[in-house]
C-alpha cells in the first residue's frame, strides 16, 4: 500500500536525545512527513533508538552551560530559520536552543516566520513567582504546545496560554508489540502456577513493581503497606524488577518487616520478553513514589496500578490510573491509606474478575499509542 505523504509539511524536530521507547512514534512521523531531524548526543541510561528509517537525521553534541542549562553546539550553523516551515522541539525551559530559537524567529517578519510547537511536559502546578513568570513567557512564546497530560493543559489554560494553541498528545509505548506479547502470555501459565517456583504461598495476590531501586521511590512504603495488608490477613507477594544502590537497605527493610518469604528481588531485567510474564501475571503494579512509563508499561499487559495522587509530583502518565477501572490513587506517603487502595484494588479484580480488569486496561490504553499520538501530531500541525 503506497505510504501517505504531506508533502507540505516541511517539519524539522529538535530533540534532547533519541529515545527508543519512541522509535514507533518517530516512526509515523517520518513516514508521513518530510522530516529532518536533529538531536542532542545521548548521555543518559536510556537506551537511543535505530535511526537508520530516518532519512535526514543529525546528532549535535550537548553542552552544559550555567544554573543547569544546555544548548545543542553547533544548532545555529545548521538550523538555517529561513528554510523552515515547522519545528518542533523539546519544551524544557532550560534547553538554550529552544530559547534561541523562538527569540529568532519573533525577530523574523511574520510573513516569514517558522510555525513552532513545544514538546513538554509543560507545568506541573509547583511553579511560583519568577520561575512560573518565565514559564509564562517560555510557552507563550511558541505557536503550539504538545503536551503529554491535561494536568499541564490545565494549568496553561489558567496561566493564559490560548486554548486553541494547547494539543494533549500523550506519550506511549510500542503497542503493537506489547498486543503480540499478550498473545503469547494468555497461552503461557498464570497466577499461582507462574509464580510458585519463587513464592512461599504463591495463591496469594502478587503486586509487582519495576524501576530503580532507590529510596526516591519509595518501595519502603510499598513494603509497609504489605505488613499492614498482612497484620490484617491479607497477604500478599511483591516481585520486584530492577537493581539500584538502595537495594540492601531495601532487603533489610523487608527482613525487619518479617516479609522476606513474601518479597522476590528479581533484578534488572532489561529483555521486555522476559519482564512480561511477571507483570503480567501480578495482580497490581504498584509504584508509591513518582510513575511514569511504568504505569503505560503495566496497563499495556493488563495490570491495573496504584500510584499517588498528586500531581504536581507525577509524570504525566499517572492520568492513565482511573480509580475502580484501571487502578488506584492514595494520599502521597499515606502508608495506611496505600494499603487501604491495595486492598481496594484487589477487592476490584475479586468482584468483577481479573480478565474485565484487564480488559478495561486494555481500553484506556487505547489513547496512550502510537497511532493515537500521531492523530493529534496530525491535527495540531494542520
Amino acid at each position: 500500500m503506497e505510504t501517505l505523504r504531506y508533502p507540505s509539511k516541511d517539519l524539522t524536530l529538535i530533540l534532547n536525545i533519541c529515545p527508543h521507547y519512541r522509535e514507533p512514534i518517530f516512526r509515523l512521523i517520518e513516514k508521513n512527513w518530510d522530516c529532518r531531524w536533529i538531536f542532542g548526543e545521548n548521555k543518559t541510561d536510556i537506551p537511543s533508538c535505530d535511526t537508520s528509517f530516518m532519512h535526514s537525521v543529525k546528532t549535535l553534541p550537548l553542552e552544559k552551560g550555567k544554573v543547569n542549562t544546555w544548548w545543542l553546539r553547533g544548532l545555529r550553523r545548521i538550523l538555517h530559520l529561513s528554510s523552515r516551515k515547522d519545528i518542533i522541539m523539546t519544551g524544557e525551559i532550560k534547553f538554550l536552543g529552544s530559547w534561541y530559537v523562538m527569540i529568532s524567529n519573533r525577530l523574523r517578519p511574520r510573513s516569514k516566520r517558522a510555525r513552532i510547537f513545544l514538546w513538554s511536559h509543560g507545568w506541573n502546578g509547583t511553579e511560583k513567582n519568577l520561575r512560573n513568570y518565565f514559564y509564562r513567557l517560555y510557552f507563550g512564546m511558541a505557536d503550539g504546545l504538545l503536551l503529554y497530560g491535561n494536568h499541564s493543559r490545565n494549568i496553561a489554560q489558567k496561566e493564559g496560554i490560548d486554548p486553541s494553541k494547547i494539543h494533549v498528545i500523550h506519550n506511549s509505548l510500542d503497542h503493537d508489540r506489547f498486543i503480540n506479547i499478550r498473545h503469547k502470555m494468555a497461552s503461557g501459565y498464570s497466577g499461582a502456577m507462574f509464580f510458585r517456583q519463587w513464592f512461599e504461598n504463591p495463591s496469594c495476590p502478587t503486586l509487582v513493581y519495576i524501576g530503580r531501586l532507590s529510596l526516591i521511590k519509595k518501595l519502603q512504603q510499598l513494603f509497609e503497606a504489605v505488613a499492614i495488608l498482612k497484620a490484617e490477613g491479607r497477604e500478599c507477594n511483591v516481585a520486584i524488577i530492577g537493581e539500584g544502590h538502595d537495594k540492601e537497605t531495601l532487603l533489610k527493610t523487608s527482613s525487619d518487616l518479617k516479609l522476606r518469604d513474601n518479597i522476590h528481588f528479581f533484578g534488572p531485567i532489561y529483555d521486555l520478553m522476559e519482564s512480561a510474564p511477571i507483570i503480567y501475571n501480578s495482580d497490581i503494579c504498584v509504584s508509591p513514589g513518582h510513575i511514569g512509563l511504568t504505569a503505560i508499561h503495566a496497563l499495556e499487559l493488563g495490570t491495573p496500578v496504584v500510584t499517588h495522587s498528586d500531581f504536581s509530583a507525577q509524570a504525566p502518565e499517572a492520568e492513565t490510573v482511573i480509580p475502580g477501572q484501571t487502578g488506584q490513587l492514595f494520599e502521597k506517603n499515606n502508608i495506611e491509606d496505600l494499603a487501604k487502595a491495595i486492598s481496594r484494588q484487589l477487592d476490584q479484580n475479586e468482584a468483577i474478575g481479573r480478565d474485565a480488569v484487564r480488559n478495561k486496561c486494555y481500553e484506556a490504553i487505547e489513547s496512550w499509542t502510537p497511532e493515537w499520538q500521531f492523530e493529534r501530531f496530525k491535527t495540531a500541525l494542520e
